[in-house]
Order: C-alpha cells, then sequence, then structure tokens
C-alpha cells in the first residue's frame, strides 16, 4: 500500500497551535499525524490576505518560526522539517506571498514538494481556507478534500471578502473530491451550490481526555470571583451574544458570568460596557 502524503492548508499557525490554541482543523491534522497510513504531511500555515496578518505572520512564523531542518528559504517563506514527529514526516511551510501573488505561493509549495518528492505516495490536498483556492488546478494530486468550518461569507471578519468568497465557495463545491462540513446547514449550502455528492457532515466533537481531569486546581484569579460562576470556554468572538450577555447579568446580579478563551480584538472593544467587567490574564 502506497503511502499516504498530505498537504494540508490551515485556517491557523502551527505555531499558534504549539501555544496551546486548538481548533476543529488542528485536532484532525493531529489524528492524521498519528495514522500509521499517512508518510508525511506538508502543513502550510495560515495564508495572510491583509497587511496586518502579513506582519503578524512574518514576525511568528517565518522570523520566529518553529525549529527544524529548513527545506526551503528566502525572504518572504520558510519551510522547514520538524524533529522527533513519529513515524509521519512533517514540514511546516509558511509564506506570506498570498498577500502579494497565489501564484507565488504554489510555484514555492511545488519546489519544496518536489525537492522532498517520493514517487510511491499518494498525494491528498487537504483544505480548511476558502480564501485560498489556486491550489486546485496548480498542485498535482490523487484527493482533493475541503473541510467547511462555518460559512465565511457570513462571518463579520470577512465581510469585505463576501464577493470572493461566494466564488471560492463555487470552486470548492465544483472540484473538491470530498467536502466535510461542521453543520448539517452547510450540506444545504453546498447542495444550493450544485453539489449533491460526496458531502459529509462530521459535526465537531470533545475531547473527553483533556476535560476530564479532575486534579486541575482552580486558577487564583478564579478564586477571588463570587460563586456560583456560570462559565464559558472557548473563542470570545462575534458569535457570542454580548446583548443577552448582559441581560443574564441584569437579571442575576447574585452570580457571577466568567469567559475564558482567546479574546478577539475587535471583540475587545465591543466588550467594554458598563455592565461588564473585563480582565485579560496573561495564562502560560
Amino acid at each position: 500500500m502506497k503511502e499516504l502524503e498530505i498537504v494540508m492548508f490551515n485556517m491557523s499557525s502551527y505555531v499558534e497551535w504549539k501555544k496551546g490554541i486548538p481548533n476543529r482543523n488542528f485536532n484532525v491534522f493531529n489524528k492524521l499525524l498519528k495514522n500509521p497510513a499517512v508518510g508525511r504531511i506538508i502543513a502550510v500555515d495560515f495564508l495572510p490576505f491583509s497587511f496586518k496578518r502579513v506582519l503578524r505572520n512574518y514576525w511568528q512564523n517565518i522570523i520566529n518560526g518553529p525549529k527544524g531542518k529548513v527545506i526551503y528559504r528566502d525572504l518572504t517563506t520558510r519551510c522547514v522539517k520538524i524533529p522527533e514527529t513519529g513515524k509521519t514526516d512533517l514540514f511546516i511551510f509558511s509564506t506570506i506571498d498570498s498577500f502579494f501573488s497565489h501564484q507565488k505561493v504554489v510555484d514555492k509549495l511545488n519546489q519544496v514538494l518536489k525537492k522532498i518528492n517520493m514517487p510511491e505516495k499518494t498525494r491528498i490536498l487537504w483544505s480548511y481556507f476558502p480564501m485560498f483556492i489556486y491550489y486546485f488546478d496548480k498542485i498535482q494530486a490523487d484527493l482533493k478534500v475541503f473541510d467547511a468550518v462555518d460559512n465565511w461569507i457570513e462571518h463579520p471578519s470577512f465581510i469585505k471578502h463576501k464577493e470572493l468568497l461566494k466564488n471560492n465557495y463555487q470552486i470548492i463545491a465544483k472540484k473538491s473530491d470530498l467536502i466535510f462540513t461542521v453543520s448539517k446547514n452547510l450540506i444545504e449550502f453546498f447542495h444550493d451550490l450544485g453539489r449533491d455528492e460526496d458531502v459529509f457532515w462530521i459535526p465537531n466533537g470533545v475531547d473527553i481526555n483533556h476535560f476530564s481531569k479532575s486534579k486541575l486546581e482552580m486558577p487564583k484569579e478564579l478564586k477571588k470571583i463570587p460563586q456560583p460562576i456560570i462559565g464559558y470556554v472557548g473563542v470570545i468572538q462575534q458569535r457570542a451574544d454580548l446583548d443577552l450577555l448582559e441581560y443574564l447579568a441584569e437579571k442575576n446580579p447574585d452570580k457571577s458570568f466568567v469567559l475564558i478563551g482567546p479574546l478577539w480584538p475587535v471583540y475587545f472593544r465591543k466588550l467594554r460596557r458598563p455592565a461588564i467587567e473585563i480582565k485579560k490574564l496573561d495564562r502560560k
């Protein structure tokens, strides 16, 4: 049996995962990394499309990127092989070229694939990133998979890119061999785009081992907060209904509402309301 080679276009960066910011993309990536049928993964870090993200990616992923054997490097791109990842070889490909040219991204990625080429591997392109679909006709693969984590057309952070995303989803619906979704509504979304076959709903799960640790000590910051505590753990962004949160807090003055998780900068400004006390805690 041929070993599998997976080129994965991620909605996060490897460095972010290593800092403890997991998501669906990370969990699937991690499972594939441990799968004995997978011989190699080339993980493509989040491809920036805004100047702010370009600066962040350049500092985080290229200047201070993960340690490993350098496979390719120039001013705007870096690819390293991560040591000690078991039987599966792992390469992290980081670039800011997507802000300037999608063609450059594909050209450099193809250079890396040629350099580490093992013809006996079956190549799978696996994407979580609907902003970038240039790979469909530019990178040779035996199977193309798209995992739809939400409908980015409806996401407030991508409102400026709505028309581009509409076009990209049409191409994804047409050219992907397999499509996975996080909800049944997204199956209908792809049906409306003319895609009726090989679209599967795989709902998000829970890492039971992670949340079942019984000996975790309560952080000292939480000890100071009056109980009972109504808590939320997860990304704090536009999906959180601020009006509802404020209403519940006002109607339940004897309870404390605690939100724990990464806080999107844009949303932090919206959270600055008189009825809501915000404390940013640096946790390692």
